[in-house]
């Protein structure tokens, strides 16, 4: 019996119950590939999802049973380079999930984009049935899952859970999109507020005051939440403001 050849379909995977608390998706995306791929075993699987900044479709994590060495010499590099513009007419399989939220089968490997290393790549797992899944999260399509088996075909109920455990994956996508949602507006707000105040004093020095200056600084401090430094910054400030001969002054 070849390595991916399983008589019983397995149950979906729990992928929220197996990755809890992972809201890095390229941990996710390593983690979960190589889950799926030996749950349902698989020659190979592979995981992308769309960069929205860049417009773009690119792979994040493969897992396959055959000789690493060997598959990252042959794709790696065109891996890494790999981008699938959003929305193009003319385009594979894998595209054609993502633009349309429906799933594809294919002999070839190849029909799912990348070509020629695609097809090295089938040479070196094997694979005779190749899918593609949409993963979506709130109604959107954010990625796409690829399945390569030995097997000639996938029956009925294995394609359908393996369409559930891309469904888990995109409720785990989701938490892990609203987790990157809020630290860029926290990245958002730290930069404004370093935008409002550019000019944090960064310099040090020593100044001498006799005790007459000293005494009436206190006075003026007195009872405010104004330091003696703050206090001559500011009247430093308000001088630089209004000198207008400074202002023409070459920096």
């Amino acid at each position: 019996m070849a390595l991916d050849e399983k008589p019983a379909s397995p149950a979906p995977v729990r992928i929220n119950e197996q990755l809890t608390g992972t809201l890095d998706f390229n941990d996710l995306a390593r983690q979960a590939t190589q889950i799926i791929m030996k749950n349902y075993r698989l020659a190979a699987v592979g995981l992308l999802r769309v960069d929205h900044q860049e417009k773009v479709m690119r792979p994040y994590a493969y897992a396959s049973q055959a000789n690493p060495a060997l598959i990252s010499q042959v794709i790696q590099q065109p891996l890494k380079n790999f981008r699938a513009p959003l929305g193009r007419v003319y385009c594979n399989l894998t595209e054609n999930t993502l633009n349309t939220g429906q799933p594809n089968i294919s002999v070839s490997l190849g029909d799912f984009g990348y070509r020629p290393a695609t097809r090295v790549l089938q040479k070196i797992l094997g694979s005779k049935f190749h899918l593609s899944l949409p993963i979506i999260t709130k109604n959107r399509v954010e990625g796409v899952l690829l399945c390569a088996t030995r097997q000639k075909k996938l029956d009925s109920s294995k394609i359908a859970s393996l369409e559930a455990t891309a469904k888990q994956l995109g409720l785990a996508l989701e938490n892990i999109i609203a987790h990157e949602q809020i630290m860029a507006r926290l990245q958002k707000n730290g930069e404004t507020k370093k935008e409002i105040n550019p000019k944090k004093p960064k310099k040090k020095f020593t100044l001498r005051l006799n005790p007459e200056i000293d005494q009436y600084l206190s006075y003026k401090v007195a009872n405010t939440k104004i330091s003696k430094a703050n206090y001559i910054r500011k009247i430093l400030a308000d001088l630089m403001a209004q000198d207008r001969a400074y202002h023409k002054f070459p920096s």
